[in-house]
């Protein structure tokens, strides 16, 4: 948080600027008390430090009027950062007082709302920042009200009952202190944070880092018992200063927005280009810091890494940054005449003051030890006596903007003569990584003798192998070998010794197949048979024929088939070709279906039905007998029926008497007369009529 008002001699300088002589107007302003009527016990609570603090402030303004005044002149006012009780009330720690104001200001405080308003600030375009409006802060700032007395947006102003603020001086920090900031206990305590520990020890005082795990579990064994001498090349003492540089490292600067590092912190190892959004620090309110070993912070007075800047390099501590003088330019000059354009001037104005609350961009660089062990793996060739690898160590660099890269290197053979960061940022240097290589076994190698014995070539024979000797015995190594690492030397040996076979095996030599003689099978046993390829025909028409046979060659065992070729391969005799003669068949035929007879036809023949007979017929054409379609087992089918409608009534014969009526009326009605009717005397038909 970063809070812009006057100094107290600049606030007399602006007020007064319109006079000639300011400084003894200075003295009667700053002697100009304002004592609410309301409220005098607020300014007999400490009587004498009021009047110390006022002749204390005239001091000041007098000292600093030269400055004061040319800070007015060049346009802007002269800031600082306000004292310990503005803190508290920028940050919400001051309670309201009985009326619900804030006790500085007078202004209502709520949820959200922390009645610090400053209504005297301005920003300017150019410089950038805050500046306080003229006449800055005066008397009129004050108010009462019920007994309460405020002293307005702005404490240090003339007239207000404060003096200048009281110089800060460096405060120590305790043994106690500084081991409860960097937590070596906790290092000590937590087994994950004390493995990585040793682990960073280890690699200071330890070439080898194989013995890493040995040399830890003695070393947490001696811190159990509080021994001194943790292990070899390691104190107590060693080990806690390790735990501040791995500490350091891990977490990076420290940030502070009050003198020995006090009030709110920010710890960051990442560059930030504008504080204001690190959720820590508002503004630019940088006031002390502490920068660990490895570490190089260089602070800006403008956003996005620009403006004025100050390199700090770790291992230090800064408690208080108004101690590290700042010049700062602003103010724009234009002028030009006579058709020679207009020229601009920016930064013309020289603006004297501290680094304290002045930093608005952060670049953190960090430099660090990395070990690269040698990447060489011990050899894995036999007959090989002992020897180690040696690695390098390297200095990386990593943040300030900057790609990581390693910018100092050292091995066994060659220093980079290029400056080393790291030891000039105070780093504890690793030891050279080696590592040990046990020899190897003495070489060995499978030797071999040949089978002698003859093969079976009968038929049916399954094969099998025969087979020779294998035994493993020592060498020397060859010029064919692949080569030795540099630093290793052969072992001497005794060449063609016989050993055990596993002397071989230890090396996952491929053990050479036993020497054989490999016996292939021989085909089975076969012999020819004869088939006919087709029986006689037996549908019917067939014509007489004859059929042939086939030779097979078959397997002895079980009859399966087998290929000609293997009949022939054992020369099996080839049997003569047989033949059959196949008779010819009866001709084919079937039965077909045929209506006896018609339905009647004849007059007055009643409703009668008909059905079919079954007959034998040749299917090339013409009658069967039906023994020929039952010689087939040819089945009949079943017979078909139809019925037959009733035939009319027969007509009268000529002369028969008949009724004049219908047909459908009587059997004897007059319209079954062929040929008519006429009229019958009564005596001679009963109907009087008869047929013609």
């Amino acid at each position: 948080m970063r809070v812009l008002i006057t100094l107290l001699a600049a606030c007399c300088v602006l007020a007064l600027a319109h006079s000639e002589d300011a400084v003894a107007p200075l003295a009667d302003e700053a002697l100009d008390l304002v004592v609410p009527e309301q409220a005098p016990e607020a300014l007999a609570q400490d009587d004498e430090d009021l009047v110390q603090d006022t002749v204390l402030a005239q001091d000041d303004a007098v000292a600093q009027d030269g400055a004061a005044q040319g800070a007015a002149r060049k346009g802007f006012a002269w800031d600082t950062t306000d004292d310990e009780m503005d803190h508290e009330a920028m940050m919400g720690r001051v309670k309201a007082d009985s009326l619900g104001n804030n006790p500085i200001t007078g202004q209502p405080m709520s949820k959200g709302h922390l009645g610090m308003t400053d209504h005297h600030l301005e920003y300017d375009e150019t410089m950038h920042r805050d500046f306080v409006k003229n006449p800055g802060y005066t008397t009129q700032d004050t108010s009462t009200e019920d007994g309460h007395y405020y002293l307005g947006s702005g404490r240090r102003r003339i007239g207000a009952g404060f003096g200048r603020r009281r110089r800060a001086v460096e405060i120590p920090q305790s043994k106690a202190e500084i081991n409860k900031e960097i937590a070596v206990h906790k290092m000590l305590s937590d087994p994950d944070s004390l493995r990585h520990l040793l682990r960073f020890a280890h690699s200071r005082t330890s070439a080898y880092a194989e013995d890493a795990t040995k040399d830890r579990t003695a070393t947490i064994e001696a811190l159990k018992t509080k021994a001194k001498n943790l292990m070899e090349g390691m104190t107590r003492q060693q080990l806690e200063r390790f735990s501040r540089e791995l500490l350091g490292l891990q977490s990076g600067p420290t940030f502070f927005t009050d003198y020995n590092y006090k009030g709110d912190s920010l710890t960051t190892h990442v560059s930030l280009s504008d504080i204001s959004k690190s959720g820590k620090i508002t503004n630019n309110d940088i006031t002390s810091l502490k920068v660990p070993a490895g570490y190089e912070v260089e602070l800006f007075t403008e956003k996005d890494y620009s403006g004025q800047s100050l390199v700090i390099a770790g291992p230090t501590t800064v408690w208080s940054l108004s101690k590290t003088p700042l010049t700062l330019h602003g103010g724009i000059n234009s002028g030009g005449s006579g058709g020679h354009g207009m020229t601009v001037q920016q930064g013309y104005l020289d603006y004297k003051t501290t680094w304290d609350n002045q930093a608005m961009s952060i670049k953190i660089t960090k430099y660090a030890y990395t070990i690269y062990p040698s990447k060489k793996k011990c050899t894995t060739l036999c007959g090989v006596d002992d020897y180690h690898y040696t690695g390098s160590i390297g200095c990386q660099r990593t943040g300030g903007l900057q790609s990581k890269t390693v910018v100092w290197r050292r091995s066994a053979m060659k220093t980079d003569t290029q400056v080393n960061h790291c030891d000039r940022l105070k780093l504890s240097q690793p030891k050279l990584p080696k590592r040990r290589c046990q020899g190897t076994a003495l070489c060995t190698m499978f030797k071999t003798s040949k089978p002698t014995a003859k093969c079976t070539t009968t038929c049916g024979f399954k094969g099998d192998t025969k087979y020779g000797k294998v035994w493993c015995e020592l060498r020397h190594r060859h010029s064919s070998d692949p080569v030795i690492p540099s630093e290793a030397t052969p072992s001497k040996v005794a060449d063609g010794k016989h050993v055990t076979d596993g002397k071989c095996d230890y090396w996952n030599l491929p053990r050479p197949a036993t020497p054989t003689k490999k016996c292939p099978a021989t085909t089975r046993c076969v012999h020819w048979v004869q088939r006919y390829m087709s029986k006689c025909g037996t549908s019917c028409g067939t014509a007489a024929s004859w059929i042939y046979t086939s030779n097979f060659c078959v397997a002895d065992r079980g009859g399966a088939s087998a290929a000609a070729g293997e009949c022939h391969h054992w020369k099996k005799p080839v049997p003569a070709t047989n033949r059959r003669k196949c008779h010819s068949t009866a001709r084919c035929v079937k039965w077909t279906q045929q209506w006896a007879y018609g339905c009647p036809t004849a007059c007055g023949t009643g409703a009668s039905t008909i059905s079919t007979r079954n007959v034998c017929e040749a299917l090339s054409g013409g009658a069967a007998a039906p023994s020929e379609c039952q010689a087939w087992g040819l089945g009949q089918p079943a017979a078909k029926t139809s019925g037959c409608a009733a035939t009319g009534r027969c007509p009268k014969p000529s002369g028969s008497c008949c009724t004049l009526v219908s047909k459908w009326a009587s059997a004897n009605s007059c319209g079954y007369c062929a040929g008519g009717h006429h009229f019958e005397w009564a005596w001679t038909c009963g109907g009087s009529r008869a047929c013609d």
